[in-house]
């Protein structure tokens, strides 16, 4: 939730570190009260710095929350943007409250990336019935044969048809960890295609 404001503070921060820097600095060479210039500077950077802040927020928030894209993974330098070593052909949406992310991995890759982090397949198939038996478990509620991907591909859309993105119907689904207050994020990958698809969000 304040990962977004971290960095407009440090810089609001710092230009008023300077302005009273600079505010003390100039009475000391004209033999002025610098007790006076140091009071008036303070009440300034406190009066101005929330308005400031904002300010200073609207600028990085353009610059920072956009579409970016990468040829591999070592070329992002965002540490909460977090992929596969081996990620390539990378497009990357970020966002105040999390990122969206499409690359190019392979499926060992990935496994073990996901591996390292606790992420776990998701099964949205019913327990206890067999795959040969799936078809009549859906005919007997009245279901589609593709209920499931049709499910699928609809959370799929709810996330990334913003950026134009189709699913494989090949695609797999692998959540999280996720930590308590929500951070955390799902992978969609499709092996045949050989592409991933990131949701995540932080706070």
């Amino acid at each position: 939730m304040f990962a977004p404001l971290i960095l407009p503070f440090k810089i609001t921060a710092a230009i008023f570190f300077v302005v009273i820097v600079c505010a003390v600095a100039v009475p000391a060479f004209t033999d002025k009260p610098i007790r006076k210039a140091f009071a008036y500077s303070v009440s300034a950077s406190i009066l101005l710095f929330i308005p400031t802040f904002i300010c200073v927020g609207f600028i990085v928030d353009f610059v920072r929350y956009r579409e970016f894209t990468y040829d591999k993974r070592s070329e992002i330098t965002d540490p909460y943007v977090r992929l596969p070593d081996t990620a390539n052909t990378i497009t990357l949406h970020k966002f105040a409250s999390g990122h969206y992310v499409k690359f190019a991995v392979e499926h060992d890759d990935l496994m073990d990336w996901l591996a390292d982090r606790g992420a776990e397949k998701e099964d949205r198939l019913p327990e206890n019935v067999d795959d040969d038996k799936l078809a009549d478990w859906l005919a007997s509620r009245g279901l589609p044969e593709d209920y499931f991907l049709d499910s699928l591909r609809a959370e799929f859309e709810f996330q990334f048809e913003p950026f134009g993105w189709q699913m494989p119907d090949d695609t797999e689904v692998y959540r999280g960890p996720y930590a308590r207050n929500g951070a955390g994020g799902s992978v969609w990958y499709s092996k045949d295609a050989g592409i991933a698809f990131l949701n995540t969000g932080y706070w």
